[in-house]
């Protein structure tokens, strides 16, 4: 556990992370908005290379774009994302990264694993 939704999953030789935060603020603009309360459970520094990401919806406190871009220009991970994320990701992260967006109970095979896309109920204003 990292801290709010931000899970370091290591499986089956990958290390794969859900919706990354690493801002002190969940908003579009640093300095505003809701501050975080506590710090990160493991530092940018000491994270391992994200092969995975797994993002499940936009709000800011799981769709951190700051962290979102960092990542991308570390790492280079899989992003897995909802229907209709995808162009929102390229959009803050660039066209060259590796997207795959996924419908309601479609999956995607990681190495030994699958992935699903479960429906969640929860509303979304982006």
């Amino acid at each position: 556990m990292v801290n709010h939704s931000t899970m370091l999953i290591r499986v089956q030789g990958l290390n794969i992370l859900t919706d990354p935060i690493w801002s002190d603020y969940t908003s579009p603009v640093q300095g505003l908005g809701p501050r975080r309360k506590r710090p990160v459970g493991i530092t940018w520094d000491a994270l391992p290379p994200i092969d995975v990401c797994l993002i499940s919806h936009d709000h800011y406190d799981h769709f951190d774009v700051n962290t979102l871009r960092r990542l991308e220009e570390r790492d280079h991970p899989h992003f897995i994302v909802p229907l209709g994320l995808k162009s929102l990701l390229k959009y803050h992260c660039g066209n060259g990264l590796k997207a795959t967006e996924l419908d309601w109970w479609q999956s995607i095979a990681l190495g030994k694993l699958t992935c699903y896309v479960v429906p969640a109920r929860h509303w979304s204003k982006r």
